[in-house]
């Protein structure tokens, strides 16, 4: 397997539920955790959070669901085996699109007493782990509907939900992207526009989804977004961000999860374009995405309409 060029990090704008997945085998690992860790880390307990990777094993003699979990490129363990088989089509769509899935971990260091030894006066000292990883509990719910805008743009951080407005007035070409499941991911662009009524005028921020409008911010709110929207026209950039939808066959809300103007950062702001690479089409296939065969000698089944 090639390696991956670039890393696809797995997100939800905060509507689902993340729950905590202990790492499994991490014991057998040890001395490769420790050595995260300071030589002078904290014997009390001491914590670490870090991304970490996530990496099909296809050829796992004891598990061809096998996910592995490497953090900076060393492997640490693995995903439990009960939750390896509900992700391992999504793990290895990334892996397939030559991207590597990362997500947010969390490891507990700590030493504790050891009576094992019946024999001795006092307790040795053994050297614990506990090591948790974020998955939202559907894996769904960690991609996007759709590709990532095609126009230049950077990805904006996430720096809070806020909630899209006058959607109803574009149900029309917003219906297009409400999934079966009626809740989704989206990848949205924010774009100054400007609202004329009868008696004045005023610049809102409209939201597009796929080149099309489907909502706008209230003004109070997009007086908070356009000066960075400004700010990045003149480099010839949109700002993208991460949506949510939830609806119906006769309504639905967005909300966008990005920074504001008065909390980017100057990195962001002026810094190289950060994007989001393009995932290859979720398809039905005999291999389940098994990394281990050439792309180029793959059937080509039925893609899964979204």
């Amino acid at each position: 397997m090639t390696k991956a060029n670039s890393y696809f990090r797995l997100w939800s704008p905060g509507r689902s539920t993340w729950c905590n997945q202990e790492v499994a085998g991490v014991m057998r690992r040890q001395h490769a955790i420790e050595r995260l860790f300071p030589p002078t880390w904290n014997r009390d307990g001491e914590e670490l959070r870090t991304d970490v990777e996530l990496v099909p094993e296809p050829d796992n003699e004891h598990d061809p669901n096998a996910i592995a979990v490497h953090v900076d490129g060393t492997p640490v363990g693995y995903v439990p085996a009960e939750v390896a088989p509900l992700w391992v089509r999504t793990i290895r769509r990334i892996s397939d699109s030559d991207c590597t899935a990362i997500t947010s971990g969390r490891i507990y260091l700590y030493e504790r007493d050891d009576w094992s030894d019946w024999s001795a006066s006092r307790p040795t000292k053994k050297t614990s782990i506990r090591f948790d990883i974020l998955l939202p509990e559907n894996p769904d719910d960690a991609i996007p509907l759709n590709d990532p805008p095609a126009l230049p743009h950077t990805m904006l951080p996430k720096g809070g939900i806020v909630q899209v407005t006058k959607e109803a007035d574009y149900f029309d070409t917003l219906f297009e992207h409400v999934p079966e499941s009626g809740y989704g991911l989206l990848y949205a662009t924010l774009h100054r526009d400007v609202v004329t009524t009868a008696r004045s005028s005023r610049a809102v921020v409209a939201v597009h989804i796929d080149g099309a409008k489907i909502g706008e911010l209230t003004p109070a709110m997009s007086a908070k977004f356009l000066p960075m929207i400004d700010h990045l026209d003149t480099r010839g950039l949109v700002p993208a961000c991460w949506a949510d939808i939830t609806g119906s066959t006769v309504a639905a809300e967005v909300r966008i999860d990005a920074v504001k103007a008065h909390e980017i950062s100057d990195s962001v702001l002026d810094g190289p374009p950060t994007v989001v690479p393009s995932l290859l089409p979720e398809v039905v296939t005999t291999w389940w995405y098994d990394v281990t065969t050439p792309r180029q000698h793959r059937r080509t089944n039925v893609a899964v309409g979204r």
